[in-house]
């Protein structure tokens, strides 16, 4: 009975740490077309978007001119007074023919100082579109709408709907060219969209970037952002209309949704299956933005050259610190993990040997997983070719693993076989090495990655700094106060804090991960989900050992 309490205790942990990341990626209620002029209301934008988003209107063709019209109305409509800019573009191997919307909204202050405020509204060939990047134009239309009905701002906002840029950026490569207004750019805001749903998330910004993201705390209610992301994203061979003015040196904030993927690019990015709610976060994150940096010294929000670690932890809570301080913080959890260690040691729950035995044996089963993950992809591969007749590497056969029902339920599957996995390889090896030893094993590797993205990656250094801080300072708290009459709240608190940290700061960005790469790279998924298994694990296993240990004692001193 005193086992099952732990297990439950660690399902309780368990199910509050999920439902708080739940939260955090919750979606807003939409606003009615009734809602005040000065606020966003998705109702309202979808109007806009419903006239973008009929037909594919890619650029050179018929419909991209009826969209490219409507919107120049819609701008005309707010006041504003747009300009064509119709030019020829290429852009490495990519050319043709493309028509930029450009308006520009005064700002108070009669400077030439302004934020640039860009989307996109070509689509490909193949679907209308609806929210690459049709999403994005409607919540710029919106957002104007909403900020020509308050005060006006202080400085200018250059407004610019560019075309071409499915056909690698032409639009955003003929305005940092040829157009003027470039030369009057502080700061870029963009907008795009990489499914039809979900959370809006910030994952790209330039080299410099403390303050611009002490400026997106400050003015978006519910900041959604991770540094890792852009470490990810640099390494990939991706780009959007961003890519363009960060190479000329313009610094800003790229924001794009990701949920919904199997969609991108593909006929049924349409209407009938976007998110409004995704659109009412986006605009309600634009809007406010828009509104602090509108009102903002835009010369100090560029003036650093200090780079900047962010994390959303919760829907309120989102941190970010200077990366100068990413190797100090990790030589400091290091010693910690020492302490931690000399500690044990000196209580009798380890030897040195057999901690350095754990690290060795936890790598052996960190490659049986990715071993196992690519064996079990392999036959899934075969599998699904077998029952739906059609060839491996084919396009039937990259929307079957991408579809979010047998992405999902794949990925499920490949959970479950990989954890079971996890268990019966940690009870081998506890023959051999106890639970303690196995978890200060595997703090080893986590400290070591720790280090090593504090050196070189340092917006991902977070992933491993934060958690493994949190893994020492709750085993630390364990052994401390192992004698103490509250022994059982500390122990529910400890695990409650490795539950909390693994899920709503390390998981939370492998899942956006595997948004982006779906199952395709379920080996590495798994591996890195595995590295975090083995900690928790190790750690409810080692809570149920010590609380067996003492049900033992007491029924022989009764005895």
């Amino acid at each position: 009975m005193k086992n099952m309490k732990y297990f439950l205790l660690s399902f309780v942990s368990l199910l509050i740490s999920i439902l708080i990341l739940m939260n955090t990626i919750s979606l807003p209620s939409l606003k009615s077309e009734d809602a005040p002029l000065d606020e966003f209301s998705a109702t309202r934008a979808m109007k806009v978007l419903n006239n973008i988003a009929q037909k594919p209107h890619p650029i050179e063709t018929e419909e991209n001119e009826k969209v490219r019209n409507y919107l120049v109305e819609q701008l005309k409509d707010l006041g504003l007074e747009p300009q064509l800019n119709s030019t020829y573009s290429k852009n490495g191997n990519r050319e043709g023919n493309i028509t930029n919307i450009i308006a520009r909204l005064e700002g108070s202050a009669n400077s030439n100082d302004a934020i640039l405020l860009v989307s996109h509204y070509d689509s490909v060939k193949y679907g209308p579109g609806a929210a690459d990047a049709g999403s994005c134009v409607a919540t710029i239309i919106e957002t104007v709408r909403a900020l020509k009905n308050e005060e006006t701002l202080i400085n200018d906002i250059i407004i610019l709907i560019t075309d071409g840029e499915e056909e690698y950026l032409l639009g955003a490569k003929a305005f940092v060219d040829e157009h003027p207004y470039f030369n009057d750019a502080k700061l870029v805001v963009n907008l795009e969209a990489r499914g039809n749903s979900g959370i809006v998330t910030m994952f790209e910004t330039g080299e410099g970037n403390s303050n611009i993201i002490g400026a997106m705390k400050k003015s978006v209610p519910h900041p959604f952002a991770f540094s890792a992301t852009y470490e990810v994203y640099k390494q990939m061979p991706n780009g959007t209309d961003f890519t363009e003015f960060r190479n000329k040196g313009l610094n800003g904030l790229n924001f794009a949704n990701i949920n919904g993927a199997h969609t991108y690019h593909e006929p049924t990015d349409n209407i009938e299956n976007y998110n409004k709610k995704t659109l009412q976060y986006y605009g309600t994150t634009i809007l406010n933005l828009m509104r602090y940096l509108g009102n903002a010294d835009l010369d100090k929000l560029n003036d650093t050259e200090i780079d900047s670690v962010y994390f959303t932890l919760t829907k309120n809570i989102f941190i970010n610190y200077s990366a100068k301080i990413a190797i100090p913080l990790s030589i400091f959890t290091i010693l910690l993990l020492i302490v931690l260690t000399y500690i044990a040691y000196k209580k009798g729950k380890i030897k040195i040997f057999k901690v350095i035995l754990g690290t060795g044996m936890n790598l052996i089963t960190l490659l049986l997983t990715y071993l196992l993950t690519k064996g079990l992809f392999s036959l899934t591969n075969r599998g699904a070719c077998a029952l739906n007749n059609f060839e491996s590497r084919t396009y039937k056969w990259n929307m079957f693993f991408i579809t979010p029902k047998n992405s999902n339920t794949i990925m499920l599957l490949y959970l479950i076989i990989t954890t079971i996995l996890l268990v019966l390889i940690i009870k081998f090896i506890n023959k051999y090495i106890n639970y303690m030893e196995i978890y200060l094993g595997n703090l080893v590797l986590w400290s070591v990655i720790m280090m090593f993205t504090s050196i070189y990656i340092k917006g991902a250094s977070y992933l491993f700094t934060w958690t493994t801080l949190v893994f020492i300072l709750s085993m630390l708290t364990i052994l401390v106060f192992e004698k103490s009459k509250y022994k059982h709240i500390i122990n529910f608190t400890s695990l409650f804090a490795n539950m909390f940290a693994g899920i709503n700061v390390y998981l939370l960005f492998i899942y956006l991960i595997y948004l982006c790469v779906f199952i395709f790279m379920s080996p590495v998924i798994m591996v890195l989900i595995s590295l975090y298994g083995i900690v928790i694990i190790s750690k409810v296993l080692e809570l149920t050992k010590n609380n067996t240990n003492i049900d033992k004692r007491t029924s022989v001193e009764i005895s």
